[in-house]
């Protein structure tokens, strides 16, 4: 659309300048006779009728554009969550929430900071494992899981805690994140699906208490 407005303008500018010049030589010929002045009418005519043409083109694309701009505005997802419920069934039909919990997560994506909001407490040492260094980290999350990661070195000339950390945490936040990508996966996927009307209520309000 930004060529076609280039050629309205650069076509106005055109028009403009022959209507100055038909006008001029309309009152005091100088550079044509009456046959010439014709013409150039006429072709200023079928100028500013191209011209025209533009202006409703322009007009119509910009339409276009501002209504599929409002459509994706309205279709814009506001929030996105992964919701984790445990929903126990019982023989009568009830079916009670036990626990439920929200994830904010952005565009079908796991957001690195969701993964590092899970890891609550860590401890880091340095102990020797059958006579080698070795860097330790000890993990408590969110959710109440523990765990027990270490890495050592080839050559303990080259030992660092601080590296051996930070490849431990990476390698809990992949965890996480596997953990946390499938269950989307399978909520994406509609391998989990809550049918009925009145358990997404009871999740729902659960929620929102």
């Amino acid at each position: 659309m930004e060529y076609i407005k280039r050629m309205e303008t650069e076509l106005k500018d055109k028009i403009d300048k022959g209507q100055s010049f038909l006008n001029k030589e309309k009152e005091k010929p100088v550079f044509t006779d009456e046959r010439q002045r014709e013409l150039l009418e006429s072709q200023l005519w079928y100028m500013n009728m191209y011209y025209n043409s533009l202006k409703e083109r322009i007009k119509y694309d910009s339409n276009i554009i501002n209504q599929n701009y409002k459509a994706n505005e309205v279709n814009k997802p506001i929030r996105q969550v992964l919701q984790v419920s445990l929903i126990e069934f019982k023989e009568n039909g009830i079916a009670d929430v036990l626990g439920c919990k929200e994830y904010c997560i952005h565009d079908n994506k796991i957001p690195n900071e969701l993964v590092k909001s899970f890891i609550v407490e860590e401890q880091v040492t340095t102990e020797r494992v059958f006579g080698k260094l070795n860097t330790v980290l000890k993990y408590n999350l969110l959710n109440g899981f523990t765990g027990v990661e270490s890495t050592s070195c080839v050559d303990e000339k080259n030992y660092s805690e601080e590296i051996g950390r930070d490849i431990l945490r990476k390698r809990i936040e992949e965890k996480i994140w596997y953990g946390l990508g499938f269950a989307l996966g399978m909520a994406k996927n509609e391998v989990v699906d809550i049918k009925h009307n009145f358990l997404k209520e009871k999740v729902k309000e659960f929620v929102t208490k």
